[in-house]
This record gives C-alpha cells, sequence and structure tokens, in this order.
C-alpha cells in the first residue's frame, strides 16, 4: 500500500545497514533509494551434506508443496494444475507439508478433485530432507517471495523445482 511504501522510505533513509539474500532483493531495495554500498548480501541455504544423504529416498509421491497455505503462495494454483494433470495420469498424488488459514479449503478442494494427497502435519525441520525426497518434483508457485529456502532443501535432495520469476530462488 501508499502508507507501507511511505514507511519503508522514511525507515530506508535513516537505516545504515541492509541485508539481501539475493539479486531481487538487492534491486528492490536500490528501488527504494539505498545506496549500494550499504547493502550485504546473505544467501538462504540448505545443509547440502545432510540432505544429500536422503537423495536415494524411494519416491512415493509425483509432486510435494512445502510452504503456508496462505494467497501469495498460490496453493488452488497448484490444484488447477494437479487436476489437469489428473486427466492424463489418474493416480497422480501430492505431499502437502505446511500449514496456514487456507488449509481446510485446500484439503477440500484436493478431496473434491479426487487427488490423492498426503498431509502429516507439522514436520521438524531434521525430518524435512526424507519428505521432500520422497517426492519427484517441488511445486513452488508464489505470488511474491523474497527467497524461498524450500527450493534449496528440495534441490540439495535432488529433487526438481518448478517455479516462476516471482521468486527470488528462481
Amino acid at each position: 500500500s501508499r502508507f507501507h511504501k511511505l514507511c519503508r522510505r522514511v525507515v530506508f533513509r535513516f537505516s545504515e545497514r541492509f541485508l539481501a539474500v539475493g539479486k531481487k532483493g538487492i534491486d528492490y531495495l536500490v528501488s527504494y533509494g539505498v545506496e549500494s554500498e550499504k547493502i550485504y548480501v546473505s544467501q538462504l541455504v540448505a545443509d547440502n551434506d545432510y540432505y544429500a544423504q536422503f537423495k536415494d529416498t524411494p519416491k512415493k509421491y509425483d509432486f510435494v508443496f512445502s510452504g503456508q497455505f496462505i494467497e501469495i503462495k498460490m496453493p488452488f494454483f497448484i490444484i488447477d494444475v494437479l487436476k489437469e494433470i489428473k486427466m492424463v495420469r489418474p493416480q497422480t498424488s501430492i505431499l502437502l507439508i505446511g500449514s496456514g488459514e487456507l488449509e481446510k479449503f485446500v484439503i477440500s478442494a484436493l478431496e473434491e478433485a479426487g487427488i490423492a494427497y498426503t498431509y502429516p502435519g507439522f514436520i521438524q525441520q531434521s525430518d524435512l530432507p526424507s519428505y521432500y525426497a520422497a517426492a519427484r518434483l517441488l511445486l513452488f508457485p508464489t505470488m511474491y517471495d523474497c527467497w524461498g529456502l524450500v527450493a534449496n532443501e528440495a534441490s540439495a535432495v535432488g529433487v526438481p523445482v518448478i517455479t516462476c520469476d516471482n521468486a527470488g530462488a528462481a
């Protein structure tokens, strides 16, 4: 909103240092007039050595979604994609990791569409690699995501990622 943009301009004007995750983060700060020498890059990464131990996990799911069940993460877009895939591959399945305000609606939409899903609930960070590795592909659409560590995590276990330009990790 205009109010938020104004707040950022004021706060940024009086801030001495900034952290950005990648090029898009840097570009974003520069668009507010932040001098590039005040911006430091801090990479978001997964522990690749730890995650690599799970690369040989048998595949139980076609897809995995990991994130908040909120509009910005586009869960209903994923369901639309799965409906299309289901027409060609009826046994399509997805693993859902996360929670959020749209959780009940997402589950209901999957059930209504007859799409097989597994929803284990909250997963400890140390257990995530085996869940990612059990899928063939991570679906990571987003309206906006400054990075998207889930893309790093899935890649670290050898799972390809489909995302969009709205994700910094892209």
